[in-house]
């Protein structure tokens, strides 16, 4: 009788930490930001791979460049980005720069439409990433980025 009410207070408080563990995890989520460099704001994240990607309420991610973006600028509405040797090409389109680099211009304002966005896919090294595509502009050559930014009153630059 003395050994069964020792393993019953033993299981009991086992099963209590266990229990105080899931729901401190499940409030305090310390993984949740794990490889997160900065919020861009509207839920548009840059991570520690050099990606930039869009983040659903539930907090499930989704891509919108890749990976490469070696410069990036942002303000409330738009997010600009610099990538540099990715050679995207999207929507059938490859531009890039003398120096190798292409410029990427996010409408942060444009409404996300997940439920379509697999339907679209940006070609790195022959290989298709899917990506988000609501409000992306680009890939573009630094002519044709510096001329898009000035035709729509877009006040950002990279810091070099």
């Amino acid at each position: 009788m003395k050994y069964l009410k020792r393993y019953v207070l033993m299981t009991t408080g086992f099963i209590m930490i266990v229990i105080i563990v899931i729901v401190s995890w499940k409030i305090l989520n310390p993984l949740k930001d794990w490889g997160i460099t900065k919020d861009l704001g509207n839920n548009y994240v840059f991570t520690s791979e050099k990606s930039i990607l869009y983040r659903d309420d539930k907090g499930k991610e989704y891509f919108v460049i890749p990976f490469g973006v070696t410069n990036l600028s942002f303000d409330n509405g738009w997010i600009i980005a610099e990538t540099q040797g990715l050679n995207a090409i999207f929507r059938g389109v490859s531009i890039e720069s003398k120096n190798g680099c292409q410029y990427w211009i996010i409408d942060k304002e444009s409404s996300v439409a997940l439920n379509s966005q697999w339907s679209n896919n940006m070609i790195i090294n022959n290989e298709p990433y899917p990506i988000v595509t609501s409000g992306l502009i680009g890939p573009l050559d630094s002519i044709s980025f510096v001329e898009y930014l000035k035709e729509n009153n877009i006040l950002l630059s990279f810091i070099e």
